[in-house]
């Protein structure tokens, strides 16, 4: 598989006629290809597969002079890279194990990670991860962060209730450079989160899917202490009506709540200060129709038009509405 990434950025021009050419900033254009080779093979129980990825170009260029990265930074000169990556799956009966692991990447970073799942009854599961990641940029012990993941489950009537604990060591947190040079990258400390969950079957047709988490701290940089997403939605293909299965309807709706996030600034009378927004909740709504191929989508998404930020300065966007229709097309 090839792909291509190719965008412009033009900025506006100077109508003032006394201005120099220098004054005036010219259009930039950034482009990267990527070319992909991927096989695999399932043996009884045990699926393998490898991946290599071949990137070329302009792998992690700065779209304007304000969101350049830092000077001397490895990520910017980088003109091609290969990023090897393999996963191995084993699942047989109640249990199922799979491991990941990934090299370098254009951000530096090369991941490894091992999940389990046990469903010892029908009604209890067990899911837990361990993982770790490098960071290429960095020579010190801090280059290498760990994390785990544990979750339990139980089913009551067509429901899973679970809940687990997150875990992750210290870390550089770096900010995207598209977002400027006020943000400027922490040490950010150990940190553990608790986690909950509701998914599944409410009656018939009628589900619900509930994530929320709760860090241990409400000091950490770039991430709320306290974050949901709940949705609750109506899936059916009618199959009374259209056993050909030739038709199906979804209908969502979605809250999103996010506690208040904390962004680290620096500025010429201060080296370090913080910076923050206040908490949201966000109402989105989506319909859906499938007829054979086709499907209908139409989206409503901050229907109460809540006025939020998710970085300071941002403002997102209200009252957004998206609609369209897209095919399947296979031979």
């Amino acid at each position: 598989m090839a792909s291509s990434l190719g965008y412009t950025i033009s900025h506006g021009g100077n109508n003032n006629f006394t201005s120099t050419p220098d004054t005036i900033r010219r259009d930039t254009t950034r482009f990267r290809a990527q070319y992909i080779l991927s096989g695999g093979l399932t043996l009884g129980p045990v699926r393998i597969e490898a991946t290599e990825r071949y990137r070329v170009g302009d792998l992690n260029g700065p779209p304007c002079a304000v969101c350049a990265p830092p000077e001397g930074s490895k990520r910017a000169r980088v003109p091609t890279l290969f990023t090897p990556s393999g996963r191995a799956e084993f699942v047989t009966g109640p249990l199922s194990v799979s491991a990941f692991a990934e090299g370098q990447g254009p951000d530096s970073l090369a991941r490894a990670e091992v999940t389990g799942r046990l469903t010892p009854l029908p009604f209890v599961s067990f899911i837990g991860a361990v993982g770790t990641s490098t960071d290429h940029e960095l020579s010190d012990s801090s280059s290498i962060t760990n994390f785990l993941r544990g979750e339990a489950a139980v089913r009551l009537f067509g429901l899973w209730v679970g809940g687990g604990i997150l875990r992750r060591d210290s870390t550089l947190l770096v900010p995207p450079t598209v977002f400027g040079r006020p943000y400027v990258a922490v040490e950010g400390p150990a940190a553990t989160g608790i986690v909950a969950s509701l998914n599944g079957t409410i009656y018939k047709a009628l589900r619900a899917d509930v994530f929320a988490v709760r860090w241990n701290d409400s000091s950490g940089f770039y991430r709320p202490r306290y974050q949901t997403r709940s949705e609750v939605y109506l899936s059916t293909n009618w199959l009374s009506r259209f056993p050909s299965g030739n038709f199906s309807v979804l209908v969502s709706l979605m809250h999103e709540y996010r506690s208040k996030t904390l962004f680290p600034v620096t500025t010429d009378a201060v080296p370090l200060a913080a910076v923050s927004v206040p908490d949201s909740r966000v109402w989105n709504f989506h319909f859906e129709v499938r007829i054979v191929s086709a499907i209908l989508t139409y989206q409503f998404r901050n229907i109460r038009g809540e006025p939020y930020e998710l970085v300071p300065g941002y403002l997102m966007p209200r009252l957004n509405q998206f609609y369209g229709v897209r095919w399947e097309f296979w031979n």
